[in-house]
């Protein structure tokens, strides 16, 4: 997926990534933030705990092309992670596997748009 530019290198940085949480996210269901104190002694162990316990799973939902497709499919957009443009980095992913003839190829169908409609057609 590169809508937003051609990586300049192997490397992905987060923000040339489309599909991204924060571990807030992961850890409440909300969109927020979560920070620990760099007070805390515990702190590195509890970020790695976080890490180990949500977040590995989330990347583990997005372990290829199709897995990050079927996702799109059942929850949109936001719930993969992506912006309410999503729809268009998928169209992105789609026309570069050779798929141009699907709905999901011309950023036409977004499950998860507006908010709430993945749930609503549960």
């Amino acid at each position: 997926m590169n809508r937003g530019g051609v990586p300049r290198g192997p490397w992905i940085n987060d923000y040339n990534c489309q599909l991204r949480v924060t571990i807030g996210r992961l850890l409440t269901g909300e969109h927020v933030d979560f920070w620990w104190s760099l007070d805390d002694a515990e702190a590195s162990a509890k970020a790695g705990e976080a890490l180990r316990g949500v977040g590995f799973a989330w990347l583990d939902r997005f372990a290829s092309a199709q897995d990050i497709l079927d996702e799109f499919d059942r929850v949109g957009s936001i719930g993969i992670g992506a912006s309410p443009a999503g729809a268009l980095d998928i169209a992105d992913l789609c026309r570069g596997r050779g798929d141009s003839g699907s709905p999901r190829a011309h950023g036409m169908d977004d499950p998860g748009w507006p908010p709430g409609r993945a749930q609503d057609s549960q």
